[in-house]
C-alpha cells in the first residue's frame, strides 16, 4: 500500500511545476491529476493565499491530500487553516527525504481514516439491523454516549429520547439499584487486581406506553489507554416473552 512510486499533481494550483520538481526530487513520478487518476494515490497541490478557499474545497479527494506551501505563506492564518484540511503539508524548502516521509505519512493517515470509516459503517449497519440494542455509557460524564436505533422496537423511545435519559430513568428503581450495585462490585474487584468480565442479568425497563419489559442485558467495561474504566458497553435483548413463559411453567409445575 505504501510503496508509492507515482503521485498526482494538481496543475490548477499556483505553482504546479515546482510541485512536480519537488516530487521528482523525493523519488516519485508525478503526473497531472484529472478525473481519472487512481483512487488512493496521493494528490499534491500547491497552496498560497490566493488559492486557500479553493484548496479547502478539494479536501474530499479519493486519496491523501498534501499541501505544498512556502515559508512566507506560513505567516497567513487562512493558508494555515486551509493546510489543516489536508492530510499533511510540505514546505517548499524541505529536503527530499523530508518530502518523501511527509507523503508516506499522509498516505498512512489517509489509509487509517479510511479503515476507521469502513469499520464505523459496518458497526452502524450491524447496530441498526440486529434485534438487540447496543449502547455505551460514559462513566465519567454519567450519561449514554450511544444507543442503537433498535431501542425504538424494545422500548418505544426514539434514539434522541433514550440518550437524554438518566440511568435511573431507563430502568425501574429496583433494577437501577441492582445495576449500580453490580457495577460497583465489579469495579471494586478490578481495582483490587481482578479481571473485568462481562456481566449478564435480567432487569426491568419501562416501555414508552407504560408497560414493563423484562430485558436481558450483558455489560462489559471498556478501559482507556491508561487501563482505567472509561465506559460500559451494553447489549440489551427483550426477554419479556421468555420470562412470562418461565413463570407460567413454574406455576404449572407447582399445581401438580
Amino acid at each position: 500500500m505504501f510503496n508509492i512510486t507515482r503521485i498526482a499533481v494538481d496543475y490548477t494550483g499556483p505553482f504546479p511545476e515546482l510541485c512536480s520538481t519537488l516530487m521528482e526530487a523525493a523519488g516519485f513520478t508525478p503526473f497531472p491529476a484529472d478525473e481519472h487518476w487512481p483512487a488512493g494515490l496521493p494528490l499534491v497541490s500547491s497552496l498560497d493565499r490566493s488559492s486557500a478557499a479553493k484548496f479547502r474545497l478539494s479536501a474530499g479527494t479519493p486519496g491523501p491530500l498534501v499541501a505544498v506551501i512556502t515559508v512566507k505563506d506560513l505567516e497567513y492564518r487562512d493558508v494555515i487553516e486551509a493546510a489543516g484540511s489536508a492530510h499533511a503539508y510540505c514546505i517548499v524548502e524541505d529536503e527530499p527525504p523530508v518530502l518523501r516521509a511527509t507523503i508516506l505519512a499522509a498516505s498512512k493517515r489517509w489509509d487509517l481514516e479510511k479503515r476507521l470509516h469502513e469499520s464505523e459503517s459496518r458497526f452502524r449497519f450491524i447496530a441498526e439491523n440486529v434485534g438487540d440494542v447496543i449502547w455505551t455509557w460514559n462513566i465519567e460524564a454519567n450519561r449514554f454516549d450511544y444507543i442503537s436505533p433498535t431501542i425504538t422496537r424494545l422500548r418505544g423511545f426514539s434514539v434522541e429520547e433514550a440518550l437524554a435519559e438518566k440511568l435511573e430513568d431507563s430502568l425501574t428503581p429496583a433494577s437501577a439499584a441492582k445495576a449500580r450495585g453490580q457495577m460497583a462490585q465489579l469495579m471494586e474487584k478490578y481495582m483490587a487486581g481482578g479481571k473485568l468480565v462481562p456481566l449478564t442479568d435480567l432487569y426491568e425497563q419501562r416501555h414508552k406506553d407504560g408497560s414493563l419489559r423484562s430485558v436481558e442485558i450483558t455489560t462489559t467495561v471498556l478501559l482507556d489507554a491508561q487501563g482505567q474504566p472509561e465506559a460500559v458497553l451494553g447489549v440489551s435483548r427483550d426477554a419479556t416473552d421468555r420470562v412470562v413463559a418461565d413463570k407460567a411453567l413454574k406455576a404449572a409445575l407447582q399445581e401438580r
